[in-house]
């Protein structure tokens, strides 16, 4: 099977992809969700616009009471939605990654199913999977909040311009700080993921358990590389295979 390795933002396009109607129905609802959050804010700028006109009467008062009250509950009612949506989402795309790296497994031979520990290798099960989906979800947070920023601004800019820039001017700074303290979250990250392994290994022989999964002398290396499967009558584009150093390293350590 001839395959191509995946980048970052061709891996997030085809999990998006892979089920599209659910991506675009998960964004929609999201969008929603967070755009709902305005409505309040309109709510109370229409309520004190009364006042500050002087007509504060019962009709007026009820009718803003009813606003708030439907806000509220169309947020609700969008978020319920929305969770509902997303939760099938992520288990679909936790599913495939899952079910194809399993299967890329129970293909190989016994002798070298894997190139790496037990222990990584369920970590890479339950981490790296989780990651995936986590990226892959949070596009759907991106492009909600930016339609959120979007109008927000627009709304403060009709308000007070001079008032919008001290509000955005914060938040850029906040945008930028974050993304100084990416690279140091992902070290962390991949400190997590080996010791995670390494406990997992320790405890397996701590209790005399020995798989059949990898040789003894196999090491925790870098996670598998996912790639695209080229043939259109495979199940999902997502297949996982090692590489061509691992196969040669598994075979010797089998033979010795």
């Amino acid at each position: 099977m001839s395959a191509e390795a995946l980048g970052t933002g061709r891996f997030l396009w085809r999990m998006a992809t892979y089920r599209p109607w659910l991506y675009v129905a998960d964004g929609i609802l999201w969008t929603g969700v967070y755009t709902a959050r305005l409505l309040p804010g309109l709510v109370a700028q229409r309520a004190f616009d009364a006042l500050q006109f002087g007509r504060p009467d019962a009709a007026g008062i009820l009718w803003l009471a009813a606003l708030f009250v439907g806000a509220g509950i169309a947020g609700a009612t969008v978020q319920t939605a929305g969770m509902a949506v997303d939760s099938v989402f992520r288990f679909s795309l936790s599913a495939v990654l899952q079910r194809n790296m399993l299967a890329e497994i129970l293909r190989r031979p016994g002798a070298r199913a894997l190139d790496r520990t037990p222990g990584e290798a369920l970590s890479i099960f339950r981490d790296d999977v989780q990651h995936a989906e986590d990226g892959t979800d949070w596009t759907i947070d991106m492009i909600s909040y930016s339609v959120f920023a979007v109008l927000a601004i627009a709304i403060l800019v009709r308000v007070n311009a001079t008032i919008a820039i001290f509000v955005f001017v914060p938040m850029v700074l906040i945008v930028f700080v974050a993304q100084i303290a990416t690279r140091r979250l992902q070290r962390s990250r991949a400190a997590s993921q080996q010791a995670t392994s390494r406990v997992t290994c320790s405890r397996r022989r701590s209790t005399g358990t020995r798989s059949t999964w990898a040789p003894a002398s196999s090491s925790c290396s870098a996670p598998a590389r996912c790639t695209m499967a080229a043939s259109p009558s495979a199940i999902s584009p997502f297949s996982c295979r090692i590489s061509a150093s691992s196969r040669s390293s598994a075979a010797s350590s089998g033979s010795s």
